[in-house]
């Protein structure tokens, strides 16, 4: 089983594409209420800013010749680059940026339990590769882990590995 293979990793996906799919047929059922609310444009500003936090480190990974190919060897440890420094999972912080952006195109209760349903999978889905990269490098890991957030950016590093 790879990291991918993850009831996680599907969740996360499956919950973001119904996302899309709440804002999709928001618009073919009429477009969004209260056009032009403020809440519409940082909306779209958090869907853009998310996918943008998303790609620029997709590039970070490539750049240092990690891909996302399971059969790569040997996989490597990035701590520097973009938010990696502060953020072990920049990625996934993006994914959770875009669906609060998605969830907010498209406001409802189901938007809001699918919303909880998918950050509940990105962290689950991060804890599983911080679980991975400990084992694989326990001292790097531990070093980083205690400079860095596991979604969110550490600002300053704790006193502690843990």
């Amino acid at each position: 089983m790879t990291l991918k293979d993850s009831a996680a990793w599907w969740t996360k996906l499956a919950a973001s594409g119904v996302l899309i799919g709440l804002v999709i047929e928001r618009f073919v059922a009429g477009g969004l209420p209260g056009w032009p609310s403020p809440a519409i444009p940082l909306a779209q500003l958090l869907v853009v800013f998310g996918g943008c936090i998303t790609l620029a480190h997709y590039a970070v990974l490539r750049r240092k010749g990690v891909t996302c190919t399971e059969s790569q060897e040997p996989v490597r440890l990035v701590r520097s680059g973009g938010l990696f420094p502060s953020t072990r999972h920049p990625m996934y912080l993006g994914d959770a940026v875009t669906c609060v952006g998605l969830a907010m195109l498209a406001p409802s209760v189901a938007a809001g339990l699918i919303l909880v349903v998918a950050i509940t999978a990105l962290v689950i889905q991060a804890r599983l590769e911080d679980e991975f990269l400990a084992r694989r490098f326990p001292i790097e890991h531990g070093q980083w882990r205690a400079q860095s957030g596991l979604l969110l950016p550490r600002l300053s590093p704790s006193r502690g590995v843990g």
